[in-house]
């Protein structure tokens, strides 16, 4: 039974608190608003970008790690913005 509860131990630090260690908060702030561009190859002054940028920025993490980000809405007629993500690349 001793052996079992060290064993226990051991995977709980290797697996939960090690982890837990080398894990960092990753912050980001995301500026909602229109800015003007081609994405599609048309100009136009409407596109939604992310800190004056289309795409969006890249966030990169690792497991483990907690990603806080602000999103502000800044769209300039008063629309409601909400945030998704697509591309989750795993290496």
């Amino acid at each position: 039974m001793g052996f079992l509860v060290y064993l226990i131990n051991v995977l709980l630090i290797q697996l939960v608190i090690v982890p837990l260690l080398n894990a960092k908060v990753i912050r980001h702030t995301f500026k909602v608003s229109y800015i003007t561009g081609s994405p599609d190859g048309v100009w136009t002054s409407n596109i939604l970008g992310i800190n004056g940028e289309f795409p969006g920025p890249t966030i990169e993490g690792h497991q483990g790690d907690l990603l806080e980000i602000t999103v502000l809405n800044r769209i300039q007629d008063g629309q409601n913005v909400s945030i998704h993500w697509h591309g989750i690349h795993q290496r």
